[in-house]
């Protein structure tokens, strides 16, 4: 599974599948807000699709890695104008994966 990356003050945090709940992401839904949400791992995209009651978010973050390997050139830069797509259901976020890939959209505003 991939690696996520923000940063919140001066600290930089990455977020794996086996990172603990208590982290928050920063999340924006469609209505405009953001918000911090506890961190839930990553889904699939085929299995996000399929929840009924899961909402669509973006998940601010500024780069992600693919494997669990920790090497600083391995990083992949997020753009300004992207965030990672979320899925939010019951209270908690999930990264969206496709092959593997955290699935890159635009944020609110670029979306036109």
């Amino acid at each position: 599974m991939p690696l996520l990356r923000f940063r919140h003050n001066a600290s930089t945090t990455e977020l794996s599948d086996d990172a603990p709940a208590r982290f928050g992401v920063l999340v924006y839904h469609k209505n405009g807000k953001c918000k911090y949400m506890p961190w839930a791992g990553f889904i699939d995209l085929k299995t996000a699709r399929k929840l009924p009651k899961a909402t669509p978010v973006k998940i601010n973050v500024m780069d992600y890695k693919i494997g669990g390997i920790t090497d600083r050139d391995d990083w992949i830069k997020v753009g300004d104008l992207q965030a990672v797509q979320g899925c939010y259901i019951n209270g908690v976020v999930f990264a969206v994966v496709d092959g593997g890939i955290p699935r890159l959209v635009l944020r609110k505003g670029q979306d036109k």
